[in-house]
């Protein structure tokens, strides 16, 4: 394997980001190509293979894996660029596509025309595990509301009418007025109901964010769902 000299101009790597495999492409300053192969994705591979050599400019897209991949690269001590993919796909179209070639492309492009690329900036890993909290929190209350709307739904077909509520009290206020012949079908999503509500309430305890912000999380049972729902503040 071949890399550059501390006196030599920068090597360029484009690197194809896979779930279990990466290709990667480096060509030196006269655009010709130095070192082509692949290895798996995981932090181990990416430390043989780029650590305790000169600093590389390597070009990803950006990606469910360019989150880390690009923190532990810049670790190494390399000039990371991540790239808008779908701005990569406009200029390759045309082109076979394979894993082999996009990383070339890359390589390749970040030489010539590294302004027409589009760089895609990260959060930081606080700020992404917040966000990732807060997405979790969001399909929790989806699936609460997908409950109520079955719960509701069953019973209307046997004439019962369940009284307005919000989601967050719906699973208590709705138990005692269940018949005897759906219980067996209803009181599993109704106790399903309950530990999904502990579990968005435990959610936001562990998030401070919001409320270093001066967001607060309503707890009356007596609001509406909407207003308990938790919304990104406004600056």
């Amino acid at each position: 394997m071949t890399h550059a000299t501390a006196s030599a101009p920068m090597l360029t790597t484009g690197l194809d980001l896979g779930d279990r495999t990466t290709h990667r492409c480096t060509v030196d300053a006269g655009r010709r190509v130095t070192v082509r192969g692949r290895f798996a994705t995981t932090r181990d591979s990416l430390q043989r293979e780029f650590g305790g050599i000169d600093p590389q400019r390597i070009v990803i897209e950006a990606g469910s894996q360019s989150l880390w991949v690009s923190h532990l690269l810049r670790e190494l001590g390399h000039e990371v660029m991540v790239v808008d993919p779908r701005r990569v796909q406009k200029l390759v179209a045309g082109n076979r596509k394979t894993d082999r070639r996009d990383a070339e492309s890359l390589a390749r492009l970040a030489m010539g025309v590294p302004e027409l690329l589009g760089a895609a900036h990260h959060r930081s890993f606080e700020t992404q595990a917040d966000l990732s909290l807060l997405r979790s929190r969001d399909i929790l209350v989806r699936m609460r509301t997908k409950l109520v709307l079955h719960v509701r739904g069953i019973t209307k077909a046997f004439g019962i009418k369940l009284p307005s509520t919000s989601a967050a009290c719906f699973h208590r206020r709705a138990s005692g007025l269940i018949p005897a012949n759906l219980q067996p079908a209803l009181q599993p999503v109704l106790a399903a109901l309950g530990d999904l509500e502990r579990r968005i309430d435990d959610s936001m305890k562990l998030f401070a964010w919001p409320r270093r912000r001066g967001i607060r999380k309503r707890r009356s049972c007596a609001r509406s769902a909407s207003a308990r729902s938790w919304r990104w503040p406004t600056r």
